[in-house]
């Protein structure tokens, strides 16, 4: 195990030394509309990050992801020096009961790495804009919600 790593038997999170001093943090886990899981790989692709480890549990589905002819985990980690920004992808939901683990792991390792800001991005539906009469779906608003200390 690397000095960046964590493991509490139930969640394992495995990276590269991370190389940011005190970055932000960033997870894009899919919920409503996705919101989450596309603004972090649009921020992953356009800052080209670099991929630097992933997050397992034997919770988590037995799956791989395959992106552009290369197999992913589900659960990535991605970090830019020059942004000092670190983002945290899933693209498989996490389930209820072991979201309080994996959330608790999270933030345990942050906190390991001096992670000084955690920016969470998930969708929430409202029903100001749309509506039976009108014919319109219900909109979706990005909603970020972060943890500073």
């Amino acid at each position: 195990m690397s000095t960046t790593d964590y493991d509490n038997n139930d969640v394992k999170i495995i990276t590269r030394p991370v190389k940011s001093k005190n970055p932000v943090l960033i997870e894009g886990f899919p919920g409503i509309g996705l919101v989450g899981n596309i603004a972090s790989q649009h921020m992953i692709e356009e800052l080209k990050m670099e991929y630097i480890g992933s997050i397992e549990s034997r919770y988590f589905p037995s799956i791989a992801v395959l992106y552009e002819g290369l197999i992913n985990m589900p659960v990535r980690i991605y970090e830019n020096v020059e942004h000092n920004l670190i983002i945290v992808i899933s693209d498989i939901p996490i389930s209820h009961t072991i979201s309080y683990d994996v959330s608790n792991a999270l933030v345990d390792w942050a906190e390991s790495i001096n992670v000084k800001e955690i920016a969470s991005i998930a969708g929430i539906a409202i029903m100001d804009g749309g509506s039976k009469s009108s014919g319109q779906p219900p909109r979706l608003r990005c909603w970020i919600r972060s943890r500073i200390r």
